[in-house]
């Protein structure tokens, strides 16, 4: 039952989002199936696979942009799987020509292997694809960077 681990969409109550701990699971594949049922008591059921990491150092790192295409703003969002905590990031987005314009040391939570999201104002930026760049070093001492590409319209 994940009553307690669900919570709504505000814009629309038919969605929302379930965030449940998993903890103790073995490395390795693995499926997921939730079923849910809506107060007329109609249910549906949806399964994914994914994978567990045995390994300490670091083998995903990613960074996503929200949205993309962007118009006021854009949304940065960088996520590992490694089991070493990030302790600081640097987000740095570069014109077209290779020049720095804009660069910004997000706060990053404690024992957390998420940076952001970090808001970047575009209301001052010209239409174009700009590169992004996150740097974040990790409690063993480690940097890792990932990079994504902006589009501004």
């Amino acid at each position: 039952v994940l009553n307690d681990f669900y919570e709504s969409d505000i814009s629309d109550s038919r969605r929302g989002t379930v965030r449940y701990p998993l903890k103790g699971i073995t490395s390795g594949n693995h499926t997921l199936t939730l079923k849910a049922w809506n107060i007329w008591g109609f249910s549906n059921s949806a399964t994914i696979a994914f994978r567990v990491q045995s390994t300490d150092t670091l083998e995903f790192c990613k960074m996503t942009v929200a949205p993309n295409p962007a118009k006021d703003y854009a949304e940065f969002r960088y996520e590992t799987n490694g089991s070493a905590n990030i302790t600081s990031a640097v987000l740095q987005v570069y014109s077209p020509h290779g020049g720095l314009m804009y660069s910004v040391e997000p706060t990053v939570a404690a024992g957390s292997y998420v940076v952001g999201p970090v808001r970047w104002d575009l209301s001052q930026v010209s239409p174009g694809m700009y590169l992004a760049r996150m740097l974040v070093t990790t409690d063993d001492g480690e940097t890792h960077q990932s990079t994504a590409k902006v589009i501004v319209r």
